[in-house]
């Protein structure tokens, strides 16, 4: 029942602000725009609940239907209220507003496999504290196997980007700033209620690697 509304500025970027909603869903959203005539999307099944950022290499990128009992797994998975926006890989030497291809789905039995083993289990676990259970959990999943962190930072982080330094012997994933300008930078500005970050072992192929990442995390 809340209405909002904004004029676009010369990149065709807009937004609104809505006030604060009691957790919940179902609820419908209707975008209009008047430009070049009357134009209009409607998104069904729309919840209020909490995000969490879940990000790092292939050990938040592991799915659950690599997991241990995926079939008790997969028939206990039946719970609209926990959905996975899965980001696909994508790397970029510029800084960029658009994200690769992107999933968004329910912890349905037909859906649950692709989500993120580490994220998922952790949203069950959070489900059966009483204050959680009634909360929808929206997980973004913005991961990438190999990557170390450099590769998910800025420019203004590290110092230099890839056209400054080479890393591990030039595989993408592993190259500052490639990352962070694809995936990352897209979406920034999304609030989340809490971050999750599995990564570290491509950033151990020495042990000033290892001191590094440290130094390179604090950032």
């Amino acid at each position: 029942g809340k209405e909002a509304s904004a004029t676009a500025d010369s990149e065709g970027k807009w937004k609104v602000n809505f006030p604060a909603t009691t957790y919940g869903g179902p609820y419908e959203m209707t975008i209009t725009s008047s430009a070049e005539g009357e134009l209009a999307k409607s998104f069904t099944d729309v919840y209020f609940g909490e995000v969490f950022y879940c990000s790092g290499q292939s050990n938040m990128e592991l799915e659950v239907q690599s997991c241990d009992d995926f079939d008790a797994v997969k028939a206990a998975a039946n719970d609209e209220t926990i959905r996975q926006m899965k980001i696909s890989k994508g790397t970029s030497y510029e800084l960029t507003d658009e994200l690769p291809s992107v999933s968004w789905k329910p912890a349905t039995s037909a859906n649950v496999g692709s989500f993120s083993a580490a994220a998922y289990f952790c949203v069950l676990e959070l489900k059966k504290l009483d204050e959680f259970k009634n909360i929808p959990f929206g997980i973004l999943n913005v991961s990438y196997g190999g990557a170390r962190v450099e590769a998910w930072m800025s420019k203004a982080m590290l110092g230099y980007d890839a056209y400054d330094i080479t890393l591990a012997q030039g595989e993408k994933e592993r190259q500052p700033t490639l990352i962070y300008n694809k995936m990352v930078n897209p979406i920034i500005g999304i609030p989340f209620k809490a971050m999750l970050w599995y990564q570290a072992e491509s950033n151990c192929d020495s042990e000033n690697d290892a001191k590094v990442y440290s130094e390179q995390f604090n950032n």
